[in-house]
């Protein structure tokens, strides 16, 4: 904006809206009122890895600052080229710059060559610094540097090779991890769950499946974790590390209370032997094995009650027992979450303490155990922004790059997610996530997924670690947990095959959640699209004076059920104890449904029919306590001692935020919900692509290798009629049940097709006849190897 008026007769044209705005924005007065250049600090914003920062070819390293003297810039890709660069002169006074050597480049191309004009107040800020300081745009400290907080909702494999952080957007705290071949195994703590040390799979450290947990009986570490007591919330199984040696897995972990613990197993999948007391005491954490190359074995572990002090302990030839006394190895501000490893003959501790920035990620370096040690920080983190990532497991994938799983250690109401950091190795230093100007990482929100995941594979909108359910098995599948250890003869899934039997028994206070045994829970997620939990019950076996139901709880609870008062079953609405009656039902089933989003803004609704869900009790926020996020879980309790409730199933959903064409590989058809019609049984056929809903299709996950494909149109289910396993049977479409005829598996094929199976018949869908004319029906055939029973996906949405 201009304006206009006359000094001396003559006509002048002046910004008036642009002095500040210049000044707050280029750190310099405007030309106009004091003549030059204009002066600015350069910003750059690297869009892609979501930070403030030069470009990755851009660096100058401060290795003097004088006003009247030049300094060095050094391009810091030297170390990923496996080069060093030579010095580039450089006069601070007047400007900075970046990079001018011709060589350095790691393709060859002629780097780019920018200025920066720095006035005396800027060359200040750099004395701040210090030398050996990387010149960041703005010239801020590096710890100072922008970090970008990441879409809210976002995680996991993106399905075109790379991923986002977190990758499992749910309560995995406390991580380790390994590598053994080709498969990577995690564990996690559980403090009061059962099964503890839940232990996890992996083939390219993005994608996760729950395999069990280590320790099937919690007794066995002490009756605090019974279902007659319980009273170790946010304690019991805290923080552990898996490795494997002698050809045998092996799990160490403490609890505060009763002291350290360790089993092994010949295979991650168990069976895994009883647990041995190690050492039973208290006021201890974050134990780690390591065996030497002569087979010693040894325990680093934090003696937190007694100043954070690192001891290490001689172990005994079976690993059952410590051996002589320890030697403290470390100590410093909140020393814990200890790892050894052996590198190239070297011993690295890794471990966290607390800084004025947060809790961070340290590694002491030597050549013995027991020191004297280098030690080096690997990351920085900002509370706000990154939550901490400080505490997890570093591992080396088979083409020799490196990578660190970590937990985010500061908690939320879905608990502290589990993310993915490259690893870059700076002398002889394992730099976590993106290196900084001081050498020291930060966190980073996207990546390449190390194997390059499965050209063409869908992108599920639910992970592997949570499951929906038929309890058509006779044992409890993985992904669930129990709420302490359960009472054995109070549940069942062979009595009434096909449904999970809960009998009720007195709680331990009255119309307490966190005070019901028995109650068998899964991990909630943090995701774009809403997540939802819907559950069937049968209620044939109620008891006066039963509950039963569906809740959510951690710092706080609640809970939407039904309960039976002499005849008479009403639904009945629980927060923190305080229950709200509602309208009675004469029913002997109901369907009930908690549904939350991305804010962790949950609310329950009830159905008698399965499709149309009345709200009750009003919205609750997820909360966050005790170390643990919230957990959904399913309930019974009578004070009275009697009754049972058959679950019948539990859908466990997350709307999906990306849809694909499913396109076959003759004849480039796509499937086609006939019509667009939203009614159960109507025909999926193939039809040239239009665009429309019912031709968009989302998968998820059911845990175990296979997938519902849902229509976004109708909001149904791929099926085949009947759950017919014979040849030719037609393709349609149904609502989401459950049944093995709606899932299947998307076996990978040459040229990114895919075979799809259905669970139920074996047989793989195919077009009728092999035809490419418009209309042919979808039908369910013998896998004889055809092109009409290929087929590939394309992202239309998300």
């Amino acid at each position: 904006m201009l304006a206009s008026w006359k000094r001396g007769g003559r006509p002048h044209t002046w910004p008036t809206l642009t002095k500040a705005l210049v000044q707050l924005t280029w750190g310099g007065p405007q030309i106009l009122y004091n003549g030059g250049l204009q002066q600015a600090r350069l910003r750059y914003h690297d869009a892609e890895a979501r930070r403030a920062g030069l470009p990755p070819d851009v660096a100058a390293l401060v290795t003097s600052v004088d006003c009247e003297a030049t300094t060095e810039a050094k391009d810091l890709r030297d170390s990923a080229c496996g080069t060093r660069a030579g010095t580039v002169p450089v006069n601070l006074c007047h400007r900075v710059l970046a990079s001018e050597s011709t060589s350095l480049r790691c393709d060859g191309s002629q780097p780019r060559t920018d200025t920066v004009d720095i006035t005396r107040r800027q060359l200040g800020r750099l004395a701040a610094v210090g030398t050996g300081a990387l010149l960041l745009p703005g010239l801020l400290p590096p710890s100072l540097a922008a970090a970008t907080t990441p879409p809210v909702g976002t995680w996991g494999d993106q399905g075109d090779g790379t991923y986002a952080n977190p990758v499992l957007p749910g309560d995995f705290s406390d991580w380790d991890c390994i590598r053994v071949g080709s498969d990577y195994y995690g564990i996690t703590s559980t403090f009061g769950y059962s099964p503890g040390v839940a232990v996890l799979h992996s083939k390219d450290l993005v994608n996760w499946r729950t395999l069990g947990g280590a320790v099937g009986d919690l007794t066995s570490i002490g009756p605090a974790l019974n279902w007659d007591q319980m009273n170790r919330y946010g304690r019991g199984v805290w923080a552990g590390a898996i490795r494997f040696h002698a050809g045998r897995y092996w799990v160490y972990f403490n609890t505060p209370d009763e002291g350290f613990f360790m089993t092994s197993a010949p295979s991650p999948s168990g069976p895994w032997d009883p647990l041995t007391a190690v050492w039973r005491t208290s006021g201890w954490d974050d134990p780690c094995p390591f065996w030497d190359d002569d087979g010693q074995g040894y325990l680093v572990t934090t003696h937190y009650s007694d100043g954070y002090k690192i001891h290490l302990f001689k172990l005994s030839e079976d690993g059952k027992s410590l051996v002589g006394p320890s030697t403290v190895i470390h100590q410093s501000p909140g020393s814990e979450a200890n790892k050894l490893y052996k590198i190239n003959g070297l011993y690295y501790h890794l471990y966290s303490e607390v800084k004025s920035e947060g809790r961070v990620l340290m590694m002491n370096r030597g050549s013995s155990l027991t020191g004297p040690f280098e030690t080096k920080q690997l990351e920085h983190v900002n509370t706000s922004v990154d939550r901490e990532p400080n505490q997890g497991g570093l591992v080396q994938a088979p083409n020799g790059t490196w990578y660190f799983v970590t937990h985010h250690g500061h908690g939320d109401w879905e608990g502290r997610p589990l993310s993915l950091l490259p690893v870059t190795w700076v002398d002889g230093w394992p730099i976590l996530g993106q290196v900084g100007a001081d050498g020291v990482g930060s966190m980073v929100w996207t990546g390449q997924v190390p194997a390059g995941g499965t050209p063409g594979m869908p992108v599920d909108a639910l992970p592997a670690v949570v499951t929906s359910d038929l309890f058509t098995d006779t044992r409890i599948k993985p992904q669930w947990e129990w709420y302490y250890q359960p009472r054995a003869d109070h549940w069942s899934l062979t009595e009434r095959p096909g449904y999970l039997r809960l009998k009720a028994f007195a709680p331990l206070a009255t119309d307490n959640l966190t005070k019901v045994g028995n109650t068998l829970t899964q991990r909630v997620l943090r995701t774009a699209g809403a997540a939802t939990v819907t559950i069937r019950l049968e209620l044939a076996g109620l008891a006066d004076g039963q509950h039963a139901g569906l809740c959510h709880y951690a710092a706080t609870y609640a809970g939407l059920g039904v309960r039976r008062s002499g005849t008479t079953t009403t639904i009945a609405h629980n927060v923190g104890g305080t229950l709200t009656n509602g309208p009675a039902i004469t029913q002997n089933a109901v369907w009930l449904r908690t549904s939350w989003d991305v804010s962790g803004v949950s609310r329950f609704s009830y159905s008698l029919d399965g499709n149309t869900f009345t709200s009750f009790g009003g919205t609750y926020q997820l909360t966050w306590g005790g170390y643990r996020g919230d957990r959904v879980g399913i309930y019974t309790y009578n004070p009275n001692g009697t009754g049972h409730v058959d679950v019948d199933s539990v859908q466990y959903t997350i709307a999906p935020t990306r849809a694909y064409k499913c396109v076959s590989a003759r004849s480039g058809k796509v499937a086609d919900v006939s019509g667009a019609s939203n009614a159960d049984g109507v025909t999926v056929l193939q039809w040239p692509d239009t665009g429309k809903a019912n031709q968009h299709w989302a998968f998820q996950s059911t845990a175990d290798g296979y997938h519902t494909i849902t229509c976004v149109g109708s909001g149904k289910v791929l099926d085949v009629a009947g759950s017919s396993t014979a040849d030719g049977a037609p393709v349609v479409q149904t609502t989401a049940d459950g049944r093995a005829s709606q899932q299947w598996q998307l076996r990978p094929q040459s040229g990114g097709e895919f075979v799809l199976v259905n669970r139920n018949s074996g047989k793989v869908l195919d077009v009728k006849g092999g035809s490419t004319a418009d209309g042919a029906a979808l039908i369910q055939y013998r896998d004889v190897g055809s092109s009409n029973q290929r087929w590939t996906f394309h992202r239309v949405t998300g």
